[in-house]
């Protein structure tokens, strides 16, 4: 009876004896130094802006393997935004992030419109990998990313890091100027209202910017709040009909891991 316990608990536990407790398609060997030094650098950037990772994965998998959860945020202490299978954030930051993403790996960019995305999300600093497992990560292929970026205006990057593939480096950077602080306080009034949600303020970025201040989805806003918005003259920007679920503080909200 004891011997046929122990062979149970062996083979209960067959893959922590052979060395395979751990999938081997979740681990690594070591943690490329291009993502370390690209992540180290961050510590420049000004106090209230934050890193965006673009194209984001939904699933973390590397050439050099998987890591559960993408690399550059558990390196770096400084904020960093990636869009995930998870949502993590304030809805409308989440909203906007997965936005941005997703105009960037649907090709469905127009000219000029990606900056100013990449700078109400409270950006400095770009950050774009090569190292992607692509067939696996849900990412598009980085190359078809890299031809995306350069017709938006990111082509040549500020910092370059690892070994380069065929005229790709494994990591690079780019310096976002003129973007939001990550966190910003506004009076209640003017504010601009969007009929929609982050796809209406993606859309105005397509044929020019949007006024400062705050912003406000009309979906957020009562009956009587739209009135009075109207009878003070608010700038309003036209949008989808998909509006995001009912959030009242006005503060611009941190999103993604960080």
């Amino acid at each position: 009876v004891a011997a046929l316990a122990v062979a149970l608990l062996v083979l209960s536990a067959w893959p922590m004896f052979r060395g395979e407790a751990v999938d081997k398609d979740v681990t690594w060997k070591r943690i490329p130094a291009a993502w370390k030094d690209a992540a180290a650098d961050l510590h420049t950037m000004a106090d209230d802006k934050r890193a965006l990772v673009l194209p984001g994965q939904l699933y973390s998998f590397y050439t050099w393997g998987g890591t559960v959860d993408p690399i550059l945020p558990p390196l770096t202490d400084r904020p960093v935004a990636i869009r995930t299978v998870t949502p993590y954030g304030d809805l409308h930051g989440t909203d906007l992030l997965w936005t941005t993403d997703s105009r960037l790996q649907q090709d469905r960019l127009v000219d000029g419109q990606l900056r100013p995305l990449v700078q109400l999300l409270g950006t400095e600093r770009l950050i774009v990998g090569t190292d992607d497992d692509y067939t696996r990560s849900g990412a598009i292929n980085p190359r078809d990313a890299a031809r995306a970026l350069s017709l938006q205006g990111f082509s040549t990057p500020d910092a370059s890091y690892g070994q380069t593939r065929p005229g790709l480096p494994q990591v690079r950077a780019y310096q976002v100027d003129g973007g939001r602080s990550a966190v910003e306080l506004y009076s209640d009034r003017p504010g601009t209202v969007v009929d929609g949600s982050a796809d209406g303020v993606a859309d105005q970025f397509a044929f020019g910017d949007l006024p400062g201040g705050a912003l406000e989805y009309a979906g957020d806003l009562t009956a009587a709040q739209l009135r009075a918005a109207a009878a003070r003259g608010a700038p309003q920007a036209p949008g989808t009909a998909r509006t995001p679920r009912p959030v009242r503080a006005r503060r611009r909200a941190s999103c993604g891991r960080h």
